[in-house]
């Protein structure tokens, strides 16, 4: 029995200690980058590839919210897709739709931790960024070595991808832990309990 409830910790242990998401790709603020202000009938969006397997947890982009004197909030949607599809709604991974407020620069953070999205290192995928007005997203040049930026609008249609710039975006993952570090683990602990119970056994004996 004992041994039983030893090893149902130890199984746990690799998926306690990875629960915490940790950052996986990132282009981060440059003071000296500039900032794209798509117009509403305007996507931007940013490919990026993983480079840690594991659950997509969120992706954090910073940008300007753009709310006006006539509406004290506007909504903002990002949406993600697997490079090489349509990028249109029924093709995306997951959808999220925020609302912030004000007008000022800031970090929106949208969480895809409850679309249980498995990610492997290599994958590239395709965040794409769209809001119900104006908005602006703050990008940098040749600051990125994993993916280009990727704009839509009147003039291209379907997409397009911009080598030399790149946005301003940070990815999260939860990592998943490995079977064999487990097993492992169980294992040392099964021979450890095992060599004391015989040890007992044989004092108990003398």
């Amino acid at each position: 029995m004992k041994v039983m409830k030893y090893a149902i910790i130890v199984m746990l242990m690799p998926a306690i200690s990875f629960a915490t998401p940790i950052l996986d790709q990132s282009n981060d603020y440059n003071p000296y980058g500039t900032v794209s202000a798509p117009n509403p009938n305007a996507d931007a969006g940013q490919l990026f590839t993983v480079g840690i397997s594991g659950t997509l947890d969120s992706i954090e982009l910073l940008g300007w919210n753009q709310a006006t004197a006539f509406e004290a909030s506007r909504e903002h949607e990002l949406s993600l897709f697997k490079v090489g599809t349509e990028y249109t709604p029924g093709n995306a991974l997951a959808t999220i739709t925020q609302t912030a407020e004000g007008y000022s620069e800031q970090w929106f953070n949208f969480d895809f931790s409850g679309f249980n999205i498995s990610v492997e290192a290599g994958d590239e995928l395709l965040m794409l960024w769209s809001s119900e007005g104006y908005f602006k997203w703050r990008y940098n040049s040749f600051a990125y070595e994993n993916g280009d930026r990727f704009i839509r609008n009147t003039y291209y249609p379907e997409g397009t991808f911009v080598e030399n710039r790149d946005q301003i975006f940070r990815t999260y993952v939860t990592k998943v832990p490995e079977p064999s570090s487990a097993l492992l683990l169980l294992g040392g602990l099964v021979l450890l309990i095992t060599k004391r119970s015989t040890g007992r056994a044989f004092d108990a004996r003398g």
